[in-house]
């Protein structure tokens, strides 16, 4: 059985960012590859395997809600995206380690592999 755990530096951390952008860490720590090696040291890396983009990201956080509901959708842009990941960097959840056009790859320094 897969799944995610966060540890308590991670909720801490969480508790400093707006709830879209907690959903946003959960999105990208779904994504993440255990046991990469990022400048020499073990890390949490996510866009290496799996390829995420902005577009990606904004697309795993809508929300459409069902005929006839009275609910508006959640739908993210591109800036909102980018403004939610700022947010998580400054919480020190995320460090991006490459940003191409096209791409996106972050180390996730209190995410830990749970076996």
């Amino acid at each position: 059985m897969s799944g995610i755990f966060l540890n308590e530096d991670e909720l801490e951390a969480l508790d400093q960012v707006p709830a879209a952008a907690r959903w946003l860490y959960i999105e990208i720590l779904q994504r993440a590859d255990y046991g990469d090696a990022v400048g020499g040291m073990p890390a949490v890396v996510v866009g290496r395997s799996k390829i995420i983009t902005m577009n990606s990201l904004a697309k795993s956080l809508e929300y459409v809600p069902r005929r006839g509901s009275t609910r508006a959708p959640d739908i993210y842009g591109k800036g909102q995206i980018r403004h939610m990941l700022d947010q998580l960097k400054a919480a020190e959840l995320i460090v991006k380690t490459t940003q191409s056009k096209y791409e996106l790859v972050f180390r996730l320094p209190f995410a830990k592999a749970v076996r």
